[in-house]
């Protein structure tokens, strides 16, 4: 997550480049877009709120992290393997995998204790929290 001040101090890099027409500014405009769009990803909360209300706080998802949520709302508990396997051509596996980390460590999705074989290997099967009531 990137922090207020990130975002000012790259803010103040793309001005400052811009009038000295310096060629770091592509550079420096990728950085700002980075920092905004880390920060918009955050639930904000005021530093002053009690744990409770930052706990509370809405999560905004990615879109990749919501079309990763859809396919476990239509078809239930899958793999990483069938998770990939079903968003082959719209997300690498890695990027799916990473999408559903992600999604775990937000409370939305977990490991139902199972597992499945495929090419005589273990996988862990996921699934939606709450079987996706919250989503």
């Amino acid at each position: 997550m990137a922090t207020r001040s990130q975002i000012y101090e790259a803010a103040a890099k793309v001005v400052l480049f811009y009038q000295l027409g310096r060629p770091e500014l592509g550079d420096a405009v990728s950085q700002l877009a980075q920092a905004l769009t880390d920060n918009a990803a955050t639930a904000h909360t005021r530093s002053t709120d009690p744990r409770t209300s930052r706990d509370a706080a809405p999560t905004k998802l990615s879109f990749s992290q919501k079309r990763v949520l859809r396919s476990f709302k239509h078809r239930g508990p899958l793999t990483d393997l069938q998770l990939s396997e079903g968003l082959r051509g719209i997300m690498s596996a890695s990027g799916v995998r990473s999408r559903r980390a992600e999604l775990v460590r937000q409370g939305l999705v977990r490991d139902t204790g199972k597992t499945r074989h495929h090419n005589n290997r273990k996988h862990t099967v996921w699934g939606l929290v709450n079987d996706g009531k919250d989503v």
